[in-house]
């Protein structure tokens, strides 16, 4: 008797299959210069873009947001089987990444949350409290800096932020990445979660040596992805070669004007 043969699955079946779980999506301000009341051209702040995904279009917290990033969270750890320790990328460049490492590092937890910038995106995560260069982990293994001089504390939310530092020093951290790798494991210890905001350009060596390390990896994405065919490949790319891999979030463009608290 003939066997039956099972139906084999379609190309179209095999794509889904392999598609990336979203596990949540965000509105965030990225886009600068922008207009404001009176049509003129104007920048958002940086603090403005990198606080945009817990705010709403007036620039003031957003509870429905804040919730949100703690379903997130919860969502990694469901995927994961743990969330101490997330690590952020981004599918292009941009600060969107940037924003819901922002954002995840102000769901509350236990020991406070340690947000790391091993990013060298346009736009660093510390420019959300001060203007002036921040020195990172490798001035202080360089000599160059204390280590009191590398962290940003931010009480009410208990949120400490530290960067690695930029690409200026990519050949410093290249050369002591091991050093670098295991400042940040023993700084993290003292934290109850570490997010690792690796952006869309950073340390190739270092990225290798922090992979290893994490709990769970996302990938910071534009939501036009679902609608672009060669975008969601690139995506399913990426992911398919990071051992961490956790979830996509995608990210809408807001488009208001600007945050009262900008306008002129």
């Amino acid at each position: 008797a003939t066997v039956p043969q099972e139906p084999q699955p379609s190309a179209e079946t095999d794509e889904r299959r392999a598609a990336p779980s979203v596990l949540a999506e965000f509105t965030v301000a990225t886009r600068s210069p922008v207009r404001d009341r009176r049509s003129r051209p104007t920048s958002r702040l940086p603090r403005a873009i990198l606080s945009s995904a817990l705010t709403d279009g007036d620039g003031m917290p957003s509870e429905t947001s804040i919730e949100a990033f703690g379903a997130l969270v919860r969502k990694i750890t469901a995927a994961a089987g743990a969330s101490r320790l997330v690590l952020v990328l981004g599918a292009d460049d941009g600060p969107a990444a940037a924003t819901i490492a922002f954002g995840i590092a102000h769901v509350p937890t236990r020991d406070g949350v340690l947000l790391i910038d091993a990013s060298w995106d346009e736009l660093p995560l510390h420019r959300a409290y001060v203007n002036e260069t921040m020195p990172g982990v490798i001035d202080v293994i360089a000599g160059r800096a204390e280590a009191t001089s590398i962290a940003i504390c931010e009480g009410g939310p208990d949120v400490t932020l530290i960067g690695v530092g930029g690409p200026d020093a990519a050949a410093d951290i290249a050369a002591d990445v091991g050093r670098v790798a295991d400042f940040v494991e023993k700084l993290s210890q003292d934290f109850g979660r570490v997010v690792l905001h690796c952006g869309h350009r950073h340390s190739p060596e270092l990225f290798q040596a922090l992979l290893g390390r994490v709990d769970a990896v996302l990938i910071v994405a534009d939501a036009i992805i679902e609608q672009d065919d060669e975008a969601a490949e690139m995506v399913r790319d990426l992911a398919g070669i990071l051992p961490a891999f956790t979830g996509l979030v995608l990210v809408h463009e807001r488009i208001e004007s600007l945050a009262v608290a900008e306008r002129a």
